[in-house]
């Protein structure tokens, strides 16, 4: 396996526990607030009677009345529990449902790729289609079109400004830890990550940004890969508490630069055709195909 300069797998096991060394407001455990069900607790009937006069009626009904007022002023001094809040296996568990349950999804999206040390941001924008087993169309527009499609042979990955277009071996999707596998729900995330909750919004968000983007209120998990590569060392998840879909993820490679891709629009089920993940390169495109020499594609999606 080729490793950049500097890094070693005890060098990538050191960078994925960074976190542990920041402000605790970095890595915020609180679990999440799922509110509260309380039922009434009724005493067993013993059916003993007794016989009362009208005074002692009336000292009962006093017993009563103050008796109800202490508990009333014992519920608001001491609110009832709330019930426990899903467990970072639950939430996983019921991502890992939904996406089994669909066979196919249409989502717009936004990504962002920032480079750590220029601290620069290119934003791109475009439309993700799936379909069950791994049947990929990304696809983005100008001014950064480019076409990435894994069909049922092999990868393409178009570059129309350049006139160019590559293509692949389909064994290059067959690693579960790539992005575009965690993307569309097919990484088994229990069994390749280190998973665990990440219940604040980071410094620098915008909350009104988010809560547009439908991520504010979303379960954050921050995921390790347990065998980490130089192309991803941290995974951030932010999951539709609902729904269980994916609504937005961010990997982080071992230099510290982030791919964030946020779905402005996730629609399951579409019903979309096998015409959808097929290509033809337009005359005059420049083909170069790999699909025998072992190259990888370019594309972050799949790394």
């Amino acid at each position: 396996m080729f490793w950049p300069a500097g890094f070693t797998p005890e060098a990538g096991a050191v960078r994925r526990k960074r976190i542990a060394a920041a402000p605790a407001s970095r890595r915020s455990l609180a679990p999440l607030d799922s509110g509260s069900i309380f039922k009434p607790k009724m005493l067993p009937y013993t059916g003993v009677t007794a016989t009362c006069s009208p005074g002692d009626f009336m000292s009962v009904s006093h017993l009563f009345r103050s008796g109800f007022c202490v508990a009333l002023a014992c519920l608001a001094l001491f609110p009832l529990p709330a019930s426990a809040a899903p467990s970072v296996s639950e939430v996983t568990a019921k991502t890992q449902a939904a996406y089994k349950a669909l066979n196919d999804f249409r989502a717009e999206f936004t990504q962002e790729l920032t480079h750590q040390e220029s601290g620069t941001t290119e934003t791109r924008t475009g439309t993700l289609l799936f379909r069950k087993p791994l049947l990929v169309r990304w696809e983005s527009v100008p001014p950064h079109a480019e076409l990435l499609l894994v069909g049922e042979r092999d990868i393409w990955n178009w570059l129309p400004d350049e006139e160019l277009a590559y293509r692949y071996s389909l064994d290059m999707v067959k690693d579960s830890r790539s992005l575009i596998a965690v993307l569309t729900g097919q990484s088994p995330l229990d069994r390749d990550f280190d998973v665990e909750f990440m219940n604040e919004t980071p410094a620098g968000e915008d909350a009104a940004k988010e809560r547009a983007a439908g991520t504010l209120d979303a379960v954050h998990l921050l995921l390790y890969p347990r065998d980490p590569s130089p192309q991803m060392v941290e995974v951030q998840l932010w999951i539709d508490a609902r729904s269980g879909f994916i609504r937005r993820a961010q990997v982080m490679d071992f230099y510290g630069n982030t791919n964030r891709i946020t779905f402005t629009d996730f629609r399951p089920d579409e019903r979309l055709s096998a015409r959808d993940f097929t290509f033809t390169p337009p005359k005059g495109t420049e083909v170069e195909d790999h699909r025998n020499d072992g190259s990888a594609p370019g594309s972050v999606l799949l790394k």
